[in-house]
Order: structure tokens, then C-alpha cells, then sequence
């Protein structure tokens, strides 16, 4: 996955659309995903906001599905996106990254 980090101002914004529209967390098995007539227009923009940055920012991008809480209590964000970014033929699957990682890059492991 290529990324371009995210800005303080556009982290903090995510995060508080995850905070404000708790329809939009979702702790899914599998394929479940949200029930999009729950989604309030209010959430909607928001999300379209939220959409916006991360196309920007992650090459191959396609949607945004959920934001997720993982097991060490961190923001999680679930979305669709191009395996084959940089050519051949496109595979459009799921993909999840640490809402601090699009703020500081990836941890070393």
C-alpha cells in the first residue's frame, strides 16, 4: 500500500467524524457493513469529506466502508481499494489502516 501522509488538521477531522457519526464504527465480521439508511445526511457529508482526504492520500483508493475500533483501542478505517495500483490487471479488495498511520507512516515491526 503507497499512502501520502495526512496533516494534523485533516487526522483531527477524521477522528471527529468518527466520534460525532458513531453510525459510521462499525465492529464487523467479515463482509457486514453498514446499513446505509441508518447514515444521517449530516454523517453523509461528513463522509464525503472523509472520502475526499482519502483519496488523496492512498494510491489506488476507492471507498470508504467503516471505521473500526481495533484490539488496542485505536480507529481503524476499512476500505476498498486497487491491490494492483501500479498496473496490470485491477483487484479492487479490502484494505484497513491505523488512523495514526495515515498521521506518522507505519511502525517498524
Amino acid at each position: 500500500m503507497r499512502i501520502e501522509l495526512i496533516t494534523q488538521e485533516q487526522y483531527d477531522f477524521i477522528l471527529e467524524v468518527q466520534q460525532k457519526h458513531p453510525v459510521l464504527t462499525l465492529q464487523n465480521k467479515g463482509y457486514e457493513t453498514i446499513d446505509e439508511k441508518f447514515i444521517s445526511a449530516t454523517a453523509l457529508l461528513a463522509l464525503k469529506d472523509v472520502h475526499d482526504i482519502l483519496e488523496e492520500k492512498i494510491v489506488g483508493y476507492k471507498v470508504f466502508q467503516n471505521f473500526k475500533i481495533s484490539k488496542d483501542n485505536e480507529v481503524l478505517i476499512r476500505f476498498q481499494y486497487n491491490y494492483n495500483y501500479d498496473g496490470g490487471i485491477p483487484f479492487i479488495g479490502v484494505g484497513y489502516i491505523k488512523l495514526k498511520e495515515l498521521l506518522n507512516g507505519f511502525k517498524e515491526n
